[in-house]
């Protein structure tokens, strides 16, 4: 295991246009130690022609059985000393991105890390609710029960075995379940870099998107800053 190389898992699930736009900004990179893995769920990748055009990118098939699982296989399948999920329609412009990341990360002695966001090109509602979440993460960073999108979340090898890697029963929450089980091994949020969220699921959703991702981290909060189970029946893949 090479400690300082980055596996990037990016879970697939009909997103596959998306790695499009991603996979590149990834191979601009400063930091060059990295390996990307695809976990794809049944998308039609020779379709962009990911793999022939891209040597560090390697494709693993997972059932669809929701990003948790995706996101496991995907490290399974790593050999990085550091780990960096990504989901496939993010965006990203900062060329040090990793970088910074995994820098920051090193000196504070954070095993666990996630970086700012930014909506792209979104509606006031996605901007809004993007801005209360992440001062809302600020906050919730110094405590116990510290939360991250599993659209960009940094955490090292060891702390992913030692916590089993994400919850596969869950399957909306698993992301603040993760961050909030790291918590003995240090997280922190990296404010000098950034990534950009795809507000399309809460323009198609609209304003029951936002209540279930309150009710649920209330619930979560109430429950130890776990998530023990879905408390909501949540479709991925849906969206446009």
């Amino acid at each position: 295991m090479d400690e300082r190389k980055v596996g990037v898992v990016i879970p697939c699930y009909r997103d596959v246009n998306l790695l499009a736009r991603l996979i590149p900004s990834i191979e601009l990179q400063s930091y060059k130690n990295i390996e990307i893995i695809i976990s794809n769920s049944g998308s039609d990748l020779e379709s962009i022609d990911i793999t022939n055009k891209n040597q560090n990118v390697t494709v693993v098939e997972s059932p669809p059985m929701g990003p948790g699982a995706a996101r496991n296989l995907g490290a399974k399948n790593s050999s990085a000393g550091w780990l960096l999920f990504l989901d496939a329609d993010i965006r990203i412009d900062d060329s040090d991105f990793i970088k910074k990341l995994v820098d920051t990360s090193t000196t504070k002695g954070w095993h666990t890390a996630t970086a700012k966001h930014k909506v792209w090109h979104g509606n006031f509602m996605a901007k809004v609710s993007a801005s209360v979440w992440y001062s809302y993460f600020i906050l919730l960073a110094h405590t116990k029960r510290p939360a991250a999108f599993g659209e960009c979340i940094l955490t090292s090898r060891n702390t992913f075995n030692r916590l089993g890697g994400f919850s596969e029963k869950v399957k909306f929450g698993e992301d603040f379940d993760y961050t909030a089980r790291a918590v003995p091994w240090k997280f922190g949020i990296v404010s000098s870099t950034y990534y950009y969220i795809d507000p399309r699921r809460g323009n198609e959703e609209g304003i029951w998107l936002y209540i279930k991702g309150g009710v649920n981290e209330i619930y979560r909060q109430f429950h130890g800053g776990r998530v023990p189970k879905d408390i909501f029946k949540h479709k991925y893949g849906n969206h446009k």
